[in-house]
């Protein structure tokens, strides 16, 4: 698992990055809000208009798969004549999955059954299937998981009389 991207960015003259939608950091930009009219704070020109400025940032919240990186651009002033920008990404970082796979807790209430394990176990997919041995089908069960109180929780319908759960990495 990535902990830490580093970022080396160019821009001439502002930007904000954002990562999955959420402002990661900001690049010769004023505090606040920033609209599409905020200007940059200072004009670069001559040597800086050609440095990656770098900025690493701690990351725990990245999602499996895809993710998407933004970045707005800004001038410092609006009758500026250039615009200029690059961004390098790196990833980097790990951290070791615990030894043992984490334990299931399973509560059947009425028609409902909660499924909940450690959230400090990451990557896993919840798979169901309707029987054991060889031949069972195991497949992703088409549940949201919900982040609760440090546990993954995923909340379903019973829609089988015997139904068995199990964590795949």
């Amino acid at each position: 698992m990535i902990t830490n991207l580093t970022f080396r960015l160019l821009r001439d003259d502002g930007a904000v990055v954002y990562l999955n939608g959420r402002e990661l950091f900001r690049s010769n930009m004023p505090a606040g809000t920033v609209a599409y009219t905020t200007l940059a704070t200072a004009t670069v020109s001559d040597a800086d208009e050609q440095t990656f400025f770098p900025t690493t940032v701690t990351i725990t919240n990245l999602a499996a798969g895809t993710n998407i990186v933004g970045v707005e651009l800004h001038q410092s002033a609006a009758n500026s004549s250039d615009l200029g920008f690059d961004l390098e990404l790196i990833g980097s970082g790990f951290v070791t999955a615990p030894a043992t796979p984490p334990a299931l807790v399973v509560l059947v209430t009425g028609s409902a059954v909660t499924i909940k394990w450690p959230s400090t176990y990451t990557g896993y997919t919840l798979l169901g299937a309707t029987n054991l041995g060889p031949g069972a089908v195991w497949t992703p069960v088409p549940a949201s998981v919900v982040p609760s109180g440090g546990e993954n929780v995923v909340t379903l319908t019973l829609d089988a009389p015997e139904r068995f759960f199990r964590l795949q990495r």
